[in-house]
């Protein structure tokens, strides 16, 4: 063990004495203990000075007294063992800090020491606006910044629990055991706050409002570009035809005035039919063979109104994709454009085989399909 001479005073060695654990006390052990005791006397005087204006029962205010005696009541039994003991639950350190914060623990608990006895001055000081009110209304304790109430606003406040005395202050109340509490809420930086999103929101929905503007306007220059874009091509693909019926409109002072509303009632139809089915498959992305049976059924129809023993053989077997409807188209464009649109008899066929029969004049009969 570390020693050296002072602690000779407290804990004296025998010279040739054999090692062990007991401990021979000396004369400065007896200061200590003198302290100790000092220590312990004081205690008990400080607790019943503080306990002197509390009104409690006489029994309660033995038990200073008691735990004073119990100390040394502890310590004596190590001291006269010369601290050696055999068994222990709790080491005597432990055990004497643990007696220590008994003591006060309990003097507190059954109010012989006083605590907390400031806090009317925390409540009167306080930076929250409250109040404490008994049952008749009357106003036993108040904050510096309670705000004064009119009996209308008191009555209200007990009638609903709540009161908004302006728009910046918020009154509750809450219940006590003996009384009501009334503390107020300020929302004065919660309405700054609210203000501030409003006018962001606000800024916001005229930038929405823009926004929308702009893509709408965008929307619909698109929307125009997609549509001359549409009607371009559809001027590019029909421009033979385009210019057919500008010729023909040019020379109806001089031509003949049926042969050339025949030719212009034909071209027209077609026109008419096959910029609908472009327009059909831009918009679905192909065309079916509804469409295609309405579109020749139509053709066919006015080819016999102008003089044409036309027919339509429908019969498919399989339904056509869209390059073969448009070439079907060009087949029966060709042919009459060929034979100046003076067809005696002409066949639409849509079966194993697509294409058309014609006969033209005294020619024989012709036939052209379309590649599968």
């Amino acid at each position: 063990m570390l020693t050296n001479e002072y602690h000779h005073a407290v804990f004296k060695i025998y010279p040739e004495e054999e090692e062990n654990l007991y401990f021979h006390v000396y004369f400065g052990f007896l200061i200590i203990l003198a302290f100790s005791v000092m220590l312990i006397v004081m205690r008990v005087c400080l607790i019943y000075s503080r306990t002197r204006s509390i009104a409690q029962k006489k029994h309660r205010k033995v038990l200073p007294m008691l735990v004073g005696i119990a100390i040394p009541v502890i310590v004596v039994p190590y001291f006269i063992n010369s601290f050696v003991v055999n068994f222990e639950v709790i080491e005597l350190t432990a055990k004497v800090f643990f007696l220590e914060a008994m003591i006060w623990e309990s003097c507190i608990m059954i109010g012989l020491v006083p605590v907390n006895t400031h806090y009317r001055t925390v409540f009167e000081q306080s930076t929250v606006g409250m109040r404490i009110i008994d049952s008749s209304g009357q106003t036993k304790i108040s904050s510096t910044y309670a705000k004064e109430l009119t009996p209308q606003e008191l009555s209200e406040l007990l009638e609903n629990g709540s009161l908004t005395s302006d728009p910046t202050q918020y009154l509750y109340l809450h219940k006590l055991s003996e009384g009501e509490l009334i503390y107020q809420h300020d929302v004065s930086d919660i309405n700054i706050l609210i203000n501030e999103l409003e006018q962001v929101s606000e800024e916001l929905r005229q930038e929405n409002t823009l926004l929308a503007k702009e893509l709408n306007s965008r929307s619909e220059q698109a929307a125009v570009k997609a549509k001359n874009s549409i009607y371009n091509s559809l001027s590019e693909e029909n421009a033979r035809q385009l210019v057919l019926i500008e010729n023909d409109i040019r020379s109806a002072d001089t031509a003949d005035r049926r042969s050339l509303l025949r030719r212009l009632c034909i071209i027209g139809t077609y026109v008419k039919r096959r910029c609908n089915l472009r327009l059909i498959e831009q918009e679905q992305g192909c065309v079916n063979m509804q469409e295609l049976y309405i579109s020749l059924n139509d053709i066919v129809g006015n080819l016999a109104i102008c003089g044409i023993d036309a027919v339509l053989r429908w019969s498919p077997v399989r339904d056509l994709d869209t390059n073969q409807i448009f070439a079907l188209f060009d087949l029966i464009e060709d042919a009459l454009e060929k034979n100046c649109f003076r067809l005696d008899s002409i066949e639409v066929l849509i079966g194993d085989r697509s294409g058309i029969r014609f006969i033209a004049g005294n020619n024989a009969p012709q036939e052209m399909y379309i590649s599968v």
